[in-house]
C-alpha cells in the first residue's frame, strides 16, 4: 500500500518536470528579446528569439528557426511579429499557442540608403518606423534618420522622412528606441559613454540628454519603460553575455554596477553580440 501511495505522489511531479523540460509553443511571454549569437571567432552569427513573463527568465520561442544574421530587432503589431536585420525582414503570424513564419523579404526604402543596425518601432498611428544611421552629408559624423512604413505594405516598404533627427559621433553604435515615461528615448553606446537622447515624436528631432554611464558598461543597449512599476529596464551585452539594469529615470547618471548579468541565452561555445528588447 505504501508503494502505491509513493507512486501516486511521484506521478504529478514527473508530469510537471516533463512539461517544464518541453518548450511551450506560441508567443505566450509578455516580453520578447531578439538577439544574435556567434561562435567564439565571431565569424558565424545567427538570429535567435526568446520570450519572458518577467524580463528576467527567458525561453526560446518555438517556431522561430535560427538563421544567419548579425543584429535582429523585433516588433509586435497585433497578430504579426516582425524581425528586421539589415535589409531583410522576417514576418510571423503569432498567437499564444502558435508561431508561424511567412516568406521573408527585402525591405524597400525609397531613398535607396543601406540599412545596417537599424531599430524599428510602431508609432502612435500604428505605422512601423525604421530608425537608422547613415554618414552625415558633411562628414561630421552619423546622421540619425527615420523612415515610415507605406500603408498596407505589411512591413515591406518604407518612405524616408525628410531631414535628420540628430547627428552622432563616428564612434556611435546602433541606436535603440523605446517609448518612455514622457516621450521617446533613444539609447546609444559610443566611445565616451552610454548615452540617452529624448524626442517628443519619433519622427522629429532628438535631443541629447547626456551620459547615463561613463564609459558605456554594455554595447547594443535596449530598454523598456514599465509603467506599472515606474521603472526602466535596460539591457545590453558585456563580455559576450546579457546584462540588465533597473532605473527610475534615464536623464540622470546610472552606476555601472547596476548592470547585472542574466542567465546565458546562447548555446555552449557561443556568445551574444547584440540584443533588442520588445514588448509582446
Amino acid at each position: 500500500m505504501r508503494r502505491w501511495v509513493l507512486i501516486a505522489l511521484l506521478i504529478p511531479l514527473l508530469v510537471a518536470a516533463t512539461r517544464a523540460a518541453t518548450p511551450r509553443p506560441g508567443l505566450w511571454g509578455r516580453y520578447v528579446l531578439a538577439y544574435s549569437s556567434c561562435d567564439q571567432a565571431g565569424s558565424s552569427c545567427r538570429e535567435q528569439l526568446a520570450q519572458s513573463r518577467d524580463g528576467l527568465r527567458w525561453s526560446a520561442v518555438v517556431g522561430f528557426a535560427a538563421r544567419a544574421g548579425s543584429r535582429p530587432v523585433a516588433v509586435r503589431r497585433g497578430s504579426r511579429l516582425y524581425v528586421f536585420d539589415g535589409p531583410l525582414v522576417r514576418r510571423f503570424d503569432v498567437s499564444r499557442t502558435a508561431v508561424t513564419e511567412l516568406p521573408s523579404a527585402t525591405v524597400q526604402l525609397d531613398s535607396a540608403e543601406t540599412l545596417t543596425g537599424e531599430d524599428v518601432v510602431a508609432d502612435p498611428s500604428g505605422a512601423l518606423v525604421l530608425v537608422y544611421t547613415v554618414p552625415a552629408a558633411d562628414g561630421s559624423g552619423l546622421a540619425v534618420r527615420t523612415a515610415t512604413e507605406v500603408a498596407g505594405s505589411d512591413g515591406l516598404s518604407f518612405t524616408a522622412d525628410a531631414g535628420e533627427r540628430t547627428i552622432l559621433g563616428d564612434d556611435a553604435g546602433p541606436v535603440s528606441v523605446l517609448l518612455g515615461r514622457s516621450g521617446w528615448v533613444v539609447l546609444v553606446a559610443d566611445g565616451t559613454c552610454l548615452r540617452a537622447l529624448a524626442a517628443g515624436n519619433v519622427h522629429s528631432g532628438y535631443r541629447d540628454t547626456g551620459c547615463l554611464t561613463t564609459p558605456a558598461p554594455v554595447s547594443s543597449p535596449s530598454g523598456y519603460w514599465n509603467a506599472r512599476l515606474h521603472e526602466y529596464w535596460l539591457y545590453g551585452v558585456s563580455g559576450g553575455g546579457l546584462r540588465r539594469a533597473v532605473a527610475p529615470k534615464v536623464n540622470a547618471p546610472i552606476a555601472s554596477k547596476r548592470f547585472r548579468p542574466l542567465a546565458a541565452l546562447a548555446a555552449s561555445g557561443r556568445t551574444i553580440q547584440s540584443v533588442d528588447f520588445a514588448r509582446r
